[in-house]
């Protein structure tokens, strides 16, 4: 939701966090595909790891609201156009997959990275085609929840505060997630 908030009704932008999500989704499938056929057997804790991802995700969002800051208050005392905007940063693309794209199909596999933990065995339990059955609803819903959450931020009710304090919120968001991931995985384990 604080994406789409962030996207301000902008096609390409909305695109983007719609591909980062079914990238994002799809490598969580492919990986419990593998799991289901036996060729992949990772333990929790060690997907747990994760969720350093979004930490990580997290940190860069707060430098790169401090960097906004800084270059608004030199824009301020310099008094001079021709900058980037405050909070854009320059990156080169690979090939089709835009920076905001794999940020968030990254967010999206460190987050569901447990569900491999459910994935992984619901396949096993059926069939091939229990499981095709399944991975068309999973990938049905994912956009599904898209749509919500790009209604929920355009909502009245909900889009002003997003808008305002989405891009502050975000940085604690990921790393919250990371964190939670990593506690619940039992990766935190792995370093005691």
């Amino acid at each position: 939701m604080l994406y789409f908030s962030q996207a301000n009704n902008d096609p390409q932008q909305e695109r983007n966090i719609v591909v980062g999500q079914y990238l994002g989704f799809a490598v969580l499938v492919f990986i419990s595909v593998l799991g289901y056929l036996g060729s992949l057997l990772i333990p929790r804790q060690y997907v747990g790891l994760l969720g350093i991802l979004p930490i990580l995700l997290g940190v860069r969002e707060l430098l790169l609201l401090r960097q906004a800051d800084e270059q608004a208050e030199q824009q301020v005392r310099a008094d001079t156009p021709g900058s980037d905007p405050p909070g854009i940063v320059r990156r080169r693309r690979l090939g089709w997959l835009s920076p905001q794209a794999s940020s968030i199909a990254t967010v999206t596999m460190a987050n569901g990275s447990d569900n491999l933990a459910v994935y992984t065995p619901l396949f096993a339990a059926g069939g091939m085609t229990e499981m095709v059955i399944i991975i068309v609803v999973l990938l049905l819903m994912v956009r599904v929840w898209c749509f919500i959450a790009d209604w929920l931020a355009e909502n009245p009710v909900t889009a002003g505060p997003l808008r305002r304090y989405g891009r502050l919120l975000m940085p604690f968001v990921l790393m919250g997630i990371g964190v939670t991931i990593l506690i619940e995985s039992g990766a935190l384990e792995l370093f005691s």
